[in-house]
């Protein structure tokens, strides 16, 4: 074995180090975007579960008012359309189906981020694995990444609010992942 071929394997090579930075920083950047769906997921279930509470409460003294005569018909009509405009947006909206597609995103983006966070955590380090397998195995998590964010929801650009807000006007390009960022991600498991 060369000293060149040794070099590659040895667990501080700088391609090595190269390959550990950047699935660092793959790691952060789906640990963000999982639990951003996940967030988007929930704010979809409140509404639907709003939507739901207040229509059984409208429709609940709607059915008190026409039966007992307690209300005037003029209240009553404004919640006959309050519970019409409730209906409206509920299938506009579609908070259920919305849930479900961010939540299945989310779950995708957590698997995803599970692979890359044991890919650091047990085969970065092991110098049997060669640069080069390394490397190959960081471009195609970064390539399925890619297909998530192609096939994924939208989910308001609130990641590329938090890039914004890090890297100023300058893009996503100059961000660097601080270590604080990286033991959060990574755990102690």
């Amino acid at each position: 074995m060369t000293d060149n071929e040794r070099g590659s394997l040895a667990t501080g090579s700088p391609k090595r180090e190269q390959v550990k930075e950047l699935s660092q920083e793959l790691a952060v950047s789906l640990w963000y975007t999982y639990n951003q769906h996940f967030k988007v997921a929930n704010g979809y279930r409140y509404f639907r579960i709003l939507i739901d509470v207040l229509t059984a409460i409208i429709g609940g003294i709607l059915t008190y008012a026409l039966i007992w005569d307690g209300v005037s018909t003029n209240v009553m009509i404004v919640l006959a359309v309050t519970i019409a405009v409730l209906t409206g947006i509920r299938s506009a909206v579609k908070p259920g189906r919305q849930e479900s597609r961010f939540r299945q995103s989310a779950n995708e983006y957590k698997y995803q981020f599970d692979g890359v966070r044991d890919f650091l955590k047990l085969d970065i380090e092991d110098s049997a694995r060669s640069v080069d397998d390394l490397a190959e195995q960081y471009r195609e998590y970064n390539n399925r990444r890619r297909e998530l964010n192609r096939e994924a929801p939208d989910a308001g650009s609130l990641w590329h609010k938090y890039v914004q807000w890090r890297v100023g006007d300058d893009g996503p390009d100059d961000i660097s992942v601080t270590d604080a960022e990286i033991q959060k991600v990574m755990g102690s498991d």
